[in-house]
C-alpha cells in the first residue's frame, strides 16, 4: 500500500513523506512513518538536522506516536556521534540502560550502545525491547 500522505496532514515543513515499498496503512495511517529531506541538497549538516528537530520535536513526537514509528531516511548521520547528537536535540528523557540478555557496548555517552556483541552464531531470539524494566521506555531510537 502507498505510505504516502498529503501535505495537510504532514505539519513537518523540511521533512516529507517518502513511500516505502514494504510499508504498512493501517486504517489509513502509514506504518512507518518514512520521513526525508524536502530537498536533495547535498549541503545540509548535522547542526542543521539538530536545529530541525529541536524546533520540531513536539510534531515529531506526535507523528511517531500516531504512526507507531518513524524512519528518518536521508540525514547527515554518518556516526555513532551524531545519532547522539539527534537523539539529544529531542530533548527526551533519557532512561538509563538497564541490561538484558544481549551482551552490549557503550560507544557514546549513557545513550548510544551497540545492539549486541554476541558471536553471530548466537540466536537472537524474539523479545520487546526493555520489556524487563520496571518503568520501561515511551519511545526507542535505532
Amino acid at each position: 500500500g502507498n505510505c504516502l500522505h498529503s501535505e495537510q496532514e504532514m505539519p513537518l515543513k523540511g521533512l516529507v513523506p517518502q513511500e516505502l515499498s514494504d510499508g504498512r496503512n493501517f486504517d489509513g495511517v502509514a506504518f512507518p512513518l518514512c520521513l526525508t529531506p524536502e530537498s536533495a541538497d547535498e549541503s545540509i549538516a548535522i547542526n542543521d538536522v539538530k536545529q530541525y528537530v529541536t524546533e520540531n520535536a513536539k510534531s515529531l513526537v506526535e507523528a511517531c506516536n500516531k504512526h507507531g514509528a518513524v524512519l528518518f531516511r536521508g540525514l547527515p548521520i554518518n556516526s555513532p556521534e551524531d545519532f547522539a547528537e539527534f537523539v539529544e536535540s529531542l530533548n527526551a528523557e533519557n532512561l538509563k540502560y538497564m541490561g538484558g540478555a544481549a551482551v552490549r557496548r557503550n560507544v557514546v555517552g549513557d545513550r548510544v550502545f551497540t545492539a549486541n556483541e554476541s558471536p553471530p552464531s548466537e540466536v537472537i531470539p524474539w523479545h520487546h525491547e526493555l520489556a524487563q524494566t520496571p518503568n520501561p521506555p515511551s519511545h526507542l531510537f535505532f
